[in-house]
């Protein structure tokens, strides 16, 4: 089957029923991470409905490249909406750190948006922690984990999800290729920090990962 979203990855690989329905089909950036930092900065103003124009002409950008971004940030939870899109609270804090280059929150606040992904969690599923592994089947890793068959049209993409790893701490490279890092201290950091608990959407503590997880987000050094 043809997939519907060209840009996007489609999820749904040779058999749709492993992937739940949000994600099934996933966008990657269509931007490097300092264009994505600057949009996200950008929405901050826009407090009921993002205006793709004034957000392109306060970036300088053609608005194309804020449209191609915005499923991106829609699919990882930092934009929420259809036509009326806004930030998220999670979003809201990653502009605010953003604005004055705390660089320490705005790794949290990257930290905190992916752990809640679930394409981002099922990528980190097929991932090691802190043992070196090439680009080539890095990449291989993460189109299994999205059930999709690795080409030329997404390889940029995925580039660019490796840059915001490596710019976020998640990630760092090596004479033996990418080393995946832990960071789930970093997340419980962030909600006792970043958001009040008695701010946050849902008013939960984070979610403990199992200690028999082999992926990046698992606690051990």
């Amino acid at each position: 089957m043809t997939n519907p979203y060209p840009g996007r990855l489609d999820c749904r690989g040779g058999n749709s029923k492993k992937f739940p329905e949000k994600m099934k089909y996933f966008n990657l950036p269509a931007s490097n991470y300092e264009i994505l930092c600057k949009i996200i900065c950008e929405c901050a103003p826009f407090r009921d409905r993002l205006v793709i124009a004034e957000i392109a002409e306060k970036c300088q950008y053609d608005p194309a490249v804020i449209l191609g971004n915005m499923g991106f940030l829609t699919s990882v939870g930092i934009v929420v909406g259809g036509m009326s899109k806004s930030l998220t609270t999670v979003g809201k804090s990653l502009a605010s750190a953003i604005r004055v280059n705390d660089i320490e929150n705005i790794r949290e606040c990257w930290h905190q948006i992916f752990s809640e992904c679930a394409p981002i969690k099922s990528i980190a599923t097929q991932l090691e922690p802190h043992k070196p592994i090439s680009k080539e089947i890095v990449m291989h890793r993460i189109a299994l984990a999205l059930g999709v068959t690795l080409d030329s049209q997404n390889d940029a993409r995925m580039t660019q999800l490796l840059d915001i790893f490596k710019k976020i701490q998640l990630m760092r490279e090596s004479v033996d290729g990418y080393v995946f890092l832990s960071f789930e201290q970093r997340i419980v950091k962030f909600y006792s920090n970043v958001i009040p608990l008695s701010e946050r959407d849902d008013q939960s503590a984070p979610t403990a990962v199992s200690s028999n997880r082999s992926n990046f987000f698992d606690t051990n050094p």
